[in-house]
């Protein structure tokens, strides 16, 4: 049995939507929000930052992001008291499910559209993703334009 390379990204996909659920359902819906609050925060003040340090090739940026990131995770675990609580434990964990899904699945398109819009059809023909193949693909036409 030969896998194509559209069988391939369907497994890849799968696997991938699988590994955000099992994910945000451990993690939980509160830290993950939180965990996107964070990201946020840490990209604006990490912007502020450069405009009053300066930036030397993006590295200010890039060090004040990591180091921000980091202290504002941290701050997120004082949110796992939470899972403590049993009725809203459960609802925080099936709420993290889905936002775990929710976010991959919205990055999944927006990579498939990236490469579909960006890579020429002759390309993407020359390696067995022709638009008949992805049109019969169970994920991956799912996710193309």
């Amino acid at each position: 049995m030969q896998l194509s390379v559209v069988n391939i990204c369907d497994i890849v996909i799968a696997v991938w939507l699988i590994v955000a659920v099992l994910n945000g359902a451990l993690t939980g819906l509160i830290l993950k929000l939180g965990q996107i609050a964070a990201m946020v925060a840490a990209y604006i003040l990490a912007q502020v930052l450069v405009i009053y340090i300066g930036s030397y090739f993006g590295l200010t940026f890039l060090v004040s992001y990591i180091i921000l990131s980091i202290v504002f995770r941290w701050g997120l675990k004082i949110l796992n008291l939470v899972d403590r609580i049993p009725v809203i434990g459960f609802i925080n964990h099936f709420g993290g499910a889905v936002c775990g899904f929710l976010v991959s699945f919205v990055l999944i398109y927006l990579l498939v559209n990236l490469v579909f819009g960006v890579v020429p059809q002759n390309v993407l023909d020359g390696i067995g993703l022709t638009k008949d193949a992805v049109g019969h693909s169970v994920l991956l036409g799912a996710f193309t334009p």
